[in-house]
């Protein structure tokens, strides 16, 4: 069976800090370290989360360097506030980056944001490059943000392709019932998946993957925070209890995140 993991991390241990701050730790060596856990555990392609874009504007940067000479794809996360956000969606397209990414509450996005968002995801889509958006649901802020909220905002303006991670967690109802109005939005199973394992989210999950398709569903990991092997066998574990089809599976695994790594949206003159 083909796998392809959507949603990996640089950092090696969970540790947000460490994402945020590339200089905590010797990113560019990370990349081949992933690279070897990933024919390790039998994946053959992957998609890096890049949390820290400083390096994006430092000419000749190491991990700039690294990525170039990686098969791996790589998604960076924006601010869409900053001032620079625009030069930062450039800068990602030159280097060959894959993607974009907003993380609503690492970022503290609220909803009176979501127009500068709107216009970095309209413009990166343009340079030909995804929109990823968290939508972990949950934490102390469950209440003053939402990476489903912005999805739905998002979803209403923007053409290009879209990715819900972690499936909206909790919430993958709302986010199933947005893909049926916008389709050019994936979801990804990352993390989630393994979280709520034995709770009744595991069932809408199953129910939304069914509903929905398993074209429009990205398998990820979320790795280091959950592992490679863990998440790809809990994964599997989850598909086969609720019966899903060989060809579907593999869908999920793998088919749906190969079409998308392999489509190339004309790219716009620089803005």
């Amino acid at each position: 069976m083909r796998l392809v993991d959507f949603n990996l991390h640089l950092t090696p241990q969970p540790d947000l800090a460490n994402e945020l701050d590339f200089r905590r730790f010797d990113a560019p060596e990370r990349v081949g370290i992933v690279e070897s856990e990933l024919q390790a555990t039998g994946i053959e392609a992957g998609n890096l989360m890049l949390l820290d874009s400083d390096f994006l504007l430092e000419p000749g940067h190491p991990l700039a360097a690294r990525l170039q000479r990686s098969d791996l794809k790589a998604t960076v996360m924006i601010d869409p506030r900053r001032p620079d956000a625009y030069d930062r969606v450039d800068a990602a397209a030159a280097l060959g980056m894959a993607g974009i990414k907003f993380h609503p509450y690492e970022l503290n996005l609220a909803d009176h944001d979501f127009p500068a968002a709107i216009g970095v995801a309209q413009y990166a889509g343009a340079r030909g490059l995804w929109c990823a958006i968290c939508c972990s649901y949950g934490t102390l802020r469950v209440f003053d943000v939402s990476g489903v909220r912005l999805v739905s905002a998002l979803a209403r303006a923007v053409k290009t392709p879209l990715i819900a991670l972690h499936g909206g967690g909790r919430m993958v109802l709302e986010v199933m019932s947005m893909a049926f109005d916008a389709p050019n939005l994936l979801i990804d199973t990352s993390f989630s998946v393994s979280f709520w394992r034995g709770s009744s989210v595991e069932t809408d999950f199953a129910f939304a993957i069914r509903k929905l398709g398993a074209h429009r569903w990205l398998y990820g990991s979320d790795h280091p925070y959950v592992t490679m092997q863990h998440s790809r066998d809990e994964t599997l574990a989850f598909l086969e209890a609720h019966h899903f089809s060989a060809a579907d599976i593999e869908q999920l695994m793998a088919q749906t995140a190969l079409e998308l790594f392999n489509a190339s949206p004309a790219p716009l003159a620089r803005r």
